[in-house]
């Protein structure tokens, strides 16, 4: 029997954007937060993802979601830190 009811109701693609958009700021916010120990790792000579991943694990320096580091995260800050810098948001 159908009840007229639809998931999500009417503003669900304006909550869709505000959640990704408080998402997207969060990673940003945790990408300059670390942004340090990344360009250290740098001048330490630690140049590949995997070596990296290494470093932050054994320094016990978890992910924004409180997981161990893989190369694809690692990867993934990266992006996303040389995103920021393209738009002039860091230097």
């Amino acid at each position: 029997m159908a009840t007229g009811w639809k998931a999500g109701g009417k503003n669900m693609k304006r909550v869709q954007k505000i959640g990704q958009k408080a998402v997207k700021s969060n990673a940003n916010a945790y990408a300059l937060s670390v942004k340090s120990i990344f360009l250290d790792m740098d001048e330490m000579g630690i140049k590949t993802l995997t070596g990296k991943a290494a470093y932050l694990n054994a320094k016990g320096i978890k992910t924004r979601r409180d997981c161990k580091w893989t190369a694809q995260g690692v990867r993934s800050l990266c992006l996303r830190l040389k995103e920021l810098e393209s738009e002039g948001r860091i230097k």
